[in-house]
């Protein structure tokens, strides 16, 4: 999965499931999040971020892998926040507001990169985060991860 995502990454189809299959992957536990992270996924993640920061599936995709390779993983959550992923799942949350899955994902991405993190916290306030939370909140009240 991360030599396809790496390999192409001007293809927007192939960063949407090869972060779908590296969310998934990373929920399984520890063992995965550390491989995930040893194999520069967390580089290949960021990057389809970046590039296709106009494609829903693409930022809700990649919100949810990066926040299910944060989750009680010290070493994953510090390097995706030094990577400006805290600063990025923010701008997917502005710029895909109607968007349920972006939001579900996005807010729980937020959720894990600030737990037990005193950068992830200060680069979220820094952000904006919090509002972006809140009218998320307000605007998907029906959503569980929101």
């Amino acid at each position: 999965v991360l030599q396809a995502t790496h390999a192409a990454p001007e293809i927007h189809e192939v960063q949407e499931y090869g972060c779908s299959a590296l969310r998934a992957a990373a929920a399984e536990g520890r063992a995965n999040q550390d491989l995930i992270g040893a194999l520069s996924g967390i580089e290949i993640i960021i990057e389809a971020l970046r590039s296709h920061s106009n494609v829903d599936k693409v930022q809700s995709a990649a919100c949810g892998a990066l926040g299910n390779l944060a989750h009680d993983h010290d070493e994953n959550k510090a390097r995706i926040i030094e990577l400006g992923g805290i600063e990025l799942v923010i701008r997917a949350l502005r710029a895909f507001g109607p968007s349920d899955e972006v939001q579900n994902w996005g807010c729980a991405a937020l959720r894990h990169l600030t737990h037990g993190s005193h950068e992830g916290r200060r680069r979220t306030a820094a952000g904006g985060g919090a509002e972006v939370v809140l009218v998320s909140m307000q605007a998907h009240p029906n959503q569980p991860m929101v």
